[in-house]
């Protein structure tokens, strides 16, 4: 019995392994089909960052206008390393780093799991997350790379916590040993969140203040169970206590690191602040919306046919988000029953969720895609309810009939939610982009155009401007304005996502404008003076204009006449 049960236990993980591969072969096959209609100027600026250090060297570069935060351990240093490989293939150089990037995510998640004693539950969790399964997941994480640096470095923040924690709950059995082992994480843990927390305030809101506010809520109750003499009291202060040594020194060096990059960071490099957010109201019926929200990511897809072949797969969709919510309260529910490992990082879980849940929904900036990060734990905590029935020292935990069905079917319901996983990575294939007010798509025709042009040079707005850079292979260097009557103003260059060069000088020779129906009303002559430059009219498409001129002198002698 035992023999038939490690078979079994066998063949589901190696089935997972080859999900993940596939799920990772598939991503890598949508990025190369879909890449040309997939990119935008926010996900091109890190790979034209990329390229301006390949060129410069280092890894910051004071001729860059970064966003709200100063990427000091991201993307772009990937993208510096082969853009000396594939200096003009830039689809190479994103599929490259996309490869490598997925590699990554899986051993840094799986070292976290692995950490806590979730093995065959990280297993499954990470073999989905090598798919596409949903739009917002391929458009922040997989295919634009925005948030991936996020994921691994709080992966492997998590994974050392949870072994500092371990080590020192193991410190009387061998003491000296597990005091320099001890040391050594506590060493990792500084010098990671402190590097961390140089790039900006994101990793301490979506990591490091969770686990800090955690280990507060861990210690307060080992506070009251010692007070009471509640049984297990004796062993559960020094663990709790452990928790919060760890987690405040990975709250504290991020700290450090945050006052670095806005004391003395800010002054040499260009990028904005956070900290200029603000609250919004309280709203319960806006805070359960934001909450819900959480639970379409995993591969909901919005905008397709009710009676439609997406909207059939959507109703599997659906089926695995009721399996999650049930997994979750189920797991909750029993939490006295597993072990303190898992304990800790279910306690981490419902914090991190509360606190996500409150933030998102009283800020005034919010999208959906900002509960990317609690995602994968949601994955574990689904893995943990279909896992922990059938665990040695869990059988306890549901009831013996319901435990020794979900046992029988557990390589039967890992193949259904693969199943829904790689339907909606389907589904997503077919249309990768989500629906966003700010993303501007419809210029690839224009694009296109370009492309078989010869002009090297351009301005337009910015959902219009660094997309043509990275779609052209870097050939045409776009300036990046607020208006495009008024190109011949460095002022108005956009300080954002741009060489800071472009503020400072003019391009020289022939350049074009690019004017798109996202940002004007190409119909009516009056939305801005350069469309009644018809003279000077080298394109023209339902989604764009353009127009070229010989030099800066020719472009304000045409607008002047205007006037």
């Amino acid at each position: 019995m035992s023999k038939m049960k490690d078979n079994k236990n066998k063949i589901i993980r190696t089935f997972l392994w080859g999900f993940m591969v596939v799920g990772a072969i598939f991503t890598l096959f949508l990025i190369w089909k879909k890449d040309f209609y997939m990119e935008n100027s926010d996900i091109a600026s890190d790979m034209i960052l990329g390229k301006l250090l390949s060129q410069e060297g280092g890894i910051l570069s004071e001729n860059w206008f970064y966003s709200t935060e100063l990427h000091v351990v991201h993307t772009q240093l990937l993208y510096k390393l082969l853009f000396h490989i594939w200096p003009d293939n830039w689809l190479m150089v994103r599929i490259a780093a996309a490869a490598i990037f997925l590699v990554l995510i899986v051993a840094s998640f799986l070292y976290m799991t692995n950490a806590i004693g979730l093995k065959d539950e990280g297993l499954l969790a990470a073999s989905i997350l090598t798919w596409p399964f949903g739009q917002w997941y391929v458009r922040i994480v997989t295919f634009g790379q925005s948030y991936v640096t996020y994921f691994i470095i709080a992966f492997v923040s998590m994974g050392l916590f949870f072994r500092a924690v371990q080590v020192g709950r193991n410190g009387d059995k061998d003491r000296g040993n597990n005091v320099v082992i001890g040391a050594v994480y506590g060493i990792l843990m500084a010098a990671v969140s402190f590097v961390a927390g140089l790039g900006g305030v994101r990793l301490l809101m979506i990591c490091y203040a969770p686990l800090f506010a955690t280990s507060i809520v861990i210690l307060l109750c080992a506070h009251y169970a010692n007070f009471a003499k509640l049984r297990g009291a004796r062993e559960f202060v020094p663990s709790a206590r452990l928790a919060f040594v760890n987690a405040l020194i990975l709250f504290v060096f991020s700290c450090i690191g945050l006052g670095i990059n806005r004391k003395v960071l800010c002054n040499k490099y260009h990028f904005q602040d956070q900290f200029r957010e603000t609250w919004r109201n309280f709203s319960l019926s806006r805070t359960l919306d934001t909450f819900s929200d959480a639970f379409t990511l995993f591969g909901w897809h919005a905008e397709v046919g009710f009676v439609s072949w997406q909207g059939l797969i959507n109703c599997l969709n659906f089926l695995l988000i009721v399996g999650i919510i049930v997994s979750i309260v189920y797991v909750y529910k029993n939490f006295a029953k597993f072990q303190p490992m898992v304990q800790l990082f279910l306690v981490y879980v419902g914090v991190l969720t509360l606190i996500t849940t409150v933030v998102l929904s009283c800020s005034n900036k919010y999208y959906a895609y900002y509960w990317l990060p609690v995602i994968p734990y949601f994955l574990v905590l689904m893995a943990l309810g279909l896992f922990s029935a059938s665990r040695a020292g869990h059988v306890d935990v549901v009831h013996e009939g319901v435990g020794e069905y979900i046992n029988h079917y557990r390589g039967v319901i890992c193949g259904l939610i693969a199943a829904a996983i790689a339907l909606a990575s389907v589904s997503v294939y077919a249309d990768p982009n989500p629906q966003d007010i700010y993303q501007d798509y419809a210029i690839t025709d224009a694009i296109e155009w370009l492309k078989a042009s010869d002009y090297e040079q351009g301005f337009g707005m910015f959902w219009s401007s660094n997309v043509i850079n990275a779609l052209t292979d870097g050939r045409i260097e776009m300036h990046t304005v607020m208006d495009v009557d008024h190109i011949d103003d460095l002022g108005s260059e956009y300080p954002w996502l741009q060489e800071v060069r472009h503020t400072q000088e003019f391009p020289e020779g022939r350049f074009f404008v690019i004017v798109s129906a996202r940002d004007y009303d190409l119909g009516n002559p009056n939305s801005a003076m350069i469309l009644k430059l018809s003279d000077h009219l080298i394109y023209g498409s339902d989604s764009a204009y353009i127009y070229g001129f010989e030099n800066m002198d020719d472009f304000v002698n045409a607008r002047n006449a205007l006037w």
